[in-house]
């Protein structure tokens, strides 16, 4: 195993995965946008400026209270797979597009909190938490916000709030993303439905491919759609609402198959269980989309002989940026491919069917 240079080892031992059995709510993440006045926004700052701004927030930020051993890396350190570490764990749904000069990152040693420097806005904050509790996400946010702006100043404006490189996150310039695991809703085609009775134009549904038609691993995103003109209270109650709808059908729905024993799941299970254990390569979304059956059909009583948490933790190490620090010794992508394969069938060694469905 490889360690990514001045990346916490946290990264690829502590996976944002609620550790209740069987966790829908899987994980959250709280964003928070802020710029400072007296500096021009990342797209009309000049380079001495940028250093200025890295500097100035680099030192207030290790300065917090309640958060330890912060560990400051400019972005021009971090290679493309340590980049790929970070946007996998925190759960992001795209990466950084801009050149790396001028900017950089603050992490925890517990992988729980981020800064990102100078991408997109001077300042990004993100706390990272498993499963669902909303609130205490928001206060640990709106500490450390408190106390940065207190010694850095953010721009403001009475009409638009927090104002940010993009108008449409002026506000309050906070994003909660909400990460479900709804196998059931989703292999039943009842996803769909659900969601139309969820419509509201506050919200935003979408996957970790960053869109509602790429489903991958069965997870649902769950976001505020706007910032603007509406307070953290209000983001939290809608997204808390919908997210309570979603799990409950979810489990109507499981329950259900558990009663009538439905075919078509059993057929879903055996299938990419045997593909699972079985095949020679598998690329990224394949392994997800399988690992997502298997923790279904581990619910349903359909497989035995595995723990929940292994297939949770094993949700996160096959993807890319953690494969490659696990065997950096691997490059080549269908090598890879190979070994995400090889990897999963040495970790699930012993996993097995029910007899009802062998």
């Amino acid at each position: 195993m490889s360690q990514a240079p001045n990346l916490p080892p946290s990264l690829l031992t502590d996976f944002p995965w609620s550790q209740e059995e069987g966790a829908i709510w899987m994980a959250t993440t709280h964003l928070l946008r802020r710029n400072l006045s007296r500096y021009n926004f990342p797209s009309k700052i000049n380079r001495p400026e940028e250093q200025q701004v890295l500097q100035s927030l680099s030192k207030t930020t290790q300065a917090l209270t309640g958060i330890e051993n912060l560990r400051f890396i400019e972005e021009k350190d971090l290679s493309s797979s340590d980049q790929e570490l970070l946007f996998e764990h925190f759960l992001f749904l795209r990466g950084v597009q801009e050149p790396p000069e001028g900017k950089g990152i603050l992490i925890d040693e517990t992988g729980k909190f981020l800064a990102l420097l100078n991408m997109g806005d001077h300042l990004k904050v993100c706390i990272l938490q498993p499963g669902d509790n909303l609130e205490k996400g928001w206060h640990a946010l709106a500490n450390i916000e408190s106390q940065i702006g207190k010694k850095e100043g953010f721009a403001f404006s009475p009409k638009f709030g927090y104002l940010t490189s993009d108008v449409g996150q002026c506000g309050t310039g906070l994003t909660i993303s909400a990460f479900l695991h709804l196998p059931a809703l989703i292999s039943t085609g009842q996803l769909e439905g659900v969601l139309k009775g969820c419509e509201e134009e506050e919200l935003h549904f979408l996957g970790l491919a960053g869109n509602l038609q790429e489903l991958v691993g069965d997870v649902l995103v769950v976001q505020n759609n706007y910032t603007l003109g509406l307070s953290e209270e209000a983001i939290i109650h809608t997204i808390q609402k919908a997210t309570t709808k979603l799990i409950s059908t979810e489990k109507g729905i499981r329950s259900h198959i558990k009663t009538e024993r439905a075919t078509d799941v059993k057929d879903l299970v055996s299938k990419s269980f045997g593909l699972l254990v079985h095949c020679y390569q598998l690329e990224t979304r394949e392994a997800l989309d399988l690992l997502s059956v298997m923790k279904l059909g581990l619910s349903l009583g359909f497989v035995k002989n595995v723990s929940d948490e292994t297939l949770s933790s094993l949700f996160f190490k096959c993807r890319r940026g953690h494969l490659s620090h696990l065997f950096p010794e691997i490059t080549d992508p269908k090598e890879l491919a190979h070994k995400r394969a090889e990897f999963l069938h040495h970790e699930l060694m012993g996993i097995s069917l029910s007899p009802e469905l062998e």
